[in-house]
């Protein structure tokens, strides 16, 4: 479980798992028009989703590092024509030294043991744990897009994620 600082400045081993950091982020999204991509793999099937978002941008750290709406991706992960980063737009980025979600019982990156764009615990946070469990697993390493997956369900959570941007045009 990350740091604020840590979430903000990137962190771990770029041979595998790294978060680039949020100030990153943020710069290179602000030059120009960038994608995200998105490619996941299910805990019981180990079965390959992935989305691309144009217009992916991160604000200013005095911003709180806000994710900015970006249109419906394109891909597999998302199921049933509903985005299920809605949710995440317009929030401010949170860790568990510095709680910006909007659930006021609880710090859900504490909770859940990660760093991420959370409003009332989300229904996709690619930074929690990796723990197994058969139920309640809301807001664990997980993205509800991954078809047929549910609350509470392994189905939704995840051995394999990654966040790719892109500056296009």
């Amino acid at each position: 479980m990350g740091t604020w600082s840590d979430y903000r400045n990137g962190f771990g081993d770029l041979e595998s798992d790294h978060w680039l950091g949020l100030e990153a982020f943020h710069h290179l999204t602000n030059q120009g028009n960038y994608s995200l991509m998105t490619e996941v793999r299910d805990n019981l099937t180990s079965t390959y989703f992935s989305d691309i978002h144009v217009d992916f941008r991160v604000g200013p750290e005095k911003e709180g590092y806000i994710l900015y709406e970006f249109p419906l991706g394109d891909g597999n992960l998302t199921s049933s024509a509903e985005d299920q980063w809605y949710i995440n737009y317009d929030m401010m980025f949170s860790a568990y030294d510095k709680d910006q979600d909007t659930t006021s019982t609880s710090n859900c990156a504490a909770t859940f043991g990660g760093g991420w764009w959370y409003r009332a615990c989300t229904l996709v946070s690619l930074t929690g744990q990796t723990t197994h469990c058969t139920s309640g697993c809301y807001a664990y390493f997980k993205h509800n897009g991954v078809p047929f997956g549910g609350n509470g369900s392994d189905d939704i959570l995840l051995n394999f994620a990654v966040m790719k941007i892109k500056k296009i045009g």
